[in-house]
């Protein structure tokens, strides 16, 4: 509940900060800001996948088997320290050789030094995530999570207003984005390390020792990680390449219609993990005629509903732009259809996947997310010189349709008719 209640808020400070940010930035800065702040949800959901090892072996510790949770918390420190490091030695030289002004050509609202200092502060936000989340990921396997969630939504409200004053003094993009980006960070570290002190462990200590024997700082992640951080990748991938291959200023219009369809997307995310432990509850003890009605009647639901949602902004979306932004934004062609299209398919696609890691096919979700971002990046390439910001978005769909929804098609209904006997 916690984590849903958060992820709410996130998105509604977005929707807030919108109107007051594009005034400020202009078109250009304003899909510079959307591009980096896509690019820190992609890095917090990697984060994430590298620290399921922790919660899984915190969580299968004893309640005061402190030494061993004491093994886990060092090793882990030192791994994420080392990561930090490895991503920031890597993004050096991407950051202070890479000509970002050229590359992501802001237009006139942006200089060349806050273009390239932005991209530094992003750098800067993504090397240090891993280390700084950490504390979270230890209190939910200590089945404390609910204080890292509210220390996370903290971080984010706290964020916003800091952006928002600095936006009343005038101060440049890069400023914006290292607060928007390191308040939540800070917030989660400090109130997460005085909550894991307050049971007795003590955070900053970290063990290279034991880092060689602490396989599982890695592998727990694995499938579920990989096949998450490539479904998470599909939507910040778009205002990267957009951003890239047609200027920021075109990142700006797109990335505000993309929040407004894909809403009922990220609810239906929040509600369809709900079933998780339904559906596994289910396919375990061989009940397949209560999951499969369990899943017609979600499936249905999220689909209509979506469907219904998408078909009415759809036709209201200049009306929305201009109450929302305050100011006419031309949006490009055939953006809007293929948003709502990815809506629809992204609400069912939700609700498969929280499906097949109910069944524990994690194996065949890797593939097929991993396969559909990489043939997605390649469609982009080919389809937004031709399509424009529509492009990324018809490339999505087509991956994902061929890659993702056609297995699932092929794959499900077998699994969901073998008759299963509980194992005990």
């Amino acid at each position: 509940m916690a984590g849903s209640v958060t992820l709410a808020v996130q998105i509604l400070a977005a929707i807030v900060l919108m109107p007051i940010l594009l005034p400020h930035l202009g078109l250009g800065g304003l899909g510079l800001w959307l591009m980096s702040v896509s690019l820190m949800g992609l890095t917090n959901v990697l984060s994430v996948a590298l620290s399921g090892g922790v919660v899984t072996a915190l969580s299968q510790t004893a309640d005061h088997d402190d030494a061993e949770r004491d093994r886990i918390k060092g090793a882990a420190i030192a791994a994420s320290m080392i990561t930090s490091g490895v991503i920031a030695t890597l993004a050096l030289p991407l950051v202070t050789l890479v000509d970002w002004h050229a590359a992501l050509a802001p237009g006139p609202d942006l200089t060349p030094e806050d273009t390239q200092r932005s991209i530094l502060a992003l750098a800067m936000v993504i090397a240090l995530t891993l280390p700084l989340q950490l504390p979270k990921a230890m209190l939910l396997g200590l089945s404390r999570g609910y204080i890292g969630h509210m220390a996370e939504l903290l971080g984010a409200v706290g964020g916003s207003l800091f952006v928002i004053l600095a936006i009343g003094l005038g101060q440049p993009i890069w400023v914006l984005v290292l607060l928007f980006g390191l308040t939540r960070l800070l917030c989660i570290f400090a109130i997460g390390t005085l909550a894991l002190y307050r049971t007795g462990m003590r955070f900053w200590a970290p063990d290279f020792a034991h880092l060689s024997t602490a396989r599982w700082i890695w592998q727990q992640g694995g499938r579920l990680g990989v096949s998450q951080l490539a479904s998470s990748a599909m939507n910040p991938a778009d205002m990267l390449l957009i951003g890239l291959l047609l200027g920021t200023a075109s990142n700006a219009a797109f990335g505000a219609i993309q929040q407004i369809m894909l809403l009922p997307s990220f609810f239906t995310m929040i509600i369809g993990a709900a079933f998780w432990p339904v559906f596994a509850r289910d396919f375990a003890d061989g009940r397949l005629e209560a999951l499969r009605a369990t899943l017609r009647n979600t499936l249905l639901a999220a689909l209509v509903g979506t469907a219904i949602y998408g078909l009415v902004a759809g036709l209201m979306m200049e009306q929305i732009l201009l109450f929302w932004l305050r100011e006419e934004i031309a949006i490009p062609p055939l953006v809007v259809p293929a948003l709502a299209c990815w809506a629809v398919l992204s609400s069912g696609l939700a609700i498969g996947v929280i499906l097949l890691r109910a069944m524990g096919r994690t194996r065949f979700l890797m593939i097929t997310m991993v396969a559909a971002l990489a043939a997605k990046i390649l469609l982009a390439l080919i389809l937004l010189p031709r399509f424009g910001p529509a492009g990324a978005t018809l490339a999505t769909l087509m991956a994902s349709l061929a890659l993702v929804v056609l297995p699932m098609f092929l794959r499900l209904p077998g699994a969901l008719r073998a008759p299963r006997t509980r194992t005990t």
